[in-house]
């Protein structure tokens, strides 16, 4: 199974999801998701599990309050990589809520496209006019939702795909993940629990 869930069971099951950027990619920030599932669960959090090994954590927070214990997982997580790590929050509803609203229209990826949601730490200072399209990179961004982008990333004649994150981050002057869309939409039936979504 992709997801393995450790300590004890919240009656209502997660209430958030959490995003690490750069996670076990090109050989940097290697981490254990065992390790990173102890991590949250050492920092108060319950119901704790990942979804494959890209770094997408869903917890419950005690009180449902994540204010509680942000600082408290942002620090266990920087020591398990020795160096900062960049998470990103969402609750179960927002990321439930994203998914229902079909935001992509019903798009759905083939041979030369591929659909990204970038999931932003904060509101950069100025919104940029959308679409938003970076022809060297391939990508377009097509719309937001809140602080999540959806973008769009074509195959380049080199034959790979841009990836958005360094683009939205050099373009807006924030933090953010990204993470393909089947990604999300398996993430948030699972966080959401039986019956959810």
């Amino acid at each position: 199974m992709a997801t393995t869930r450790v300590g004890g069971r919240s009656a209502s099951g997660p209430s958030h999801a959490a995003f690490l950027r750069a996670i076990n990619v090109g050989g940097k920030g290697q981490v254990g998701m065992a390790e990173l599932r102890e991590a949250f669960t050492a920092s108060g959090c319950h119901d704790v599990s990942t979804w494959i090994q890209s770094g997408n954590v869903l917890f419950a927070a005690p009180g449902g309050s994540l204010e509680r214990v942000r600082p408290r997982i942002v620090a266990a997580v920087s020591e398990l990589l020795r160096g900062d790590a960049v998470i990103v929050f969402r609750t179960v509803a927002e990321l439930s809520a994203l998914v229902r609203q079909d935001p992509f229209a019903g798009r759905v990826e083939d041979g030369d496209t591929k659909l990204y949601v970038a999931f932003l730490a904060e509101a950069p200072r100025r919104w940029p006019a959308l679409p938003l399209a970076s022809e060297k990179d391939g990508l377009e961004v097509l719309s937001r939702r809140g602080l999540d982008l959806l973008l769009l990333s074509r195959r380049l004649r080199s034959g790979r795909f841009g990836f958005p994150n360094n683009f939205v981050e050099q373009t807006l002057g924030v933090a953010a993940t990204s993470r393909n869309w089947n990604t999300v939409r398996r993430v948030a039936p699972l966080a959401a629990g039986p019956g959810g979504g």
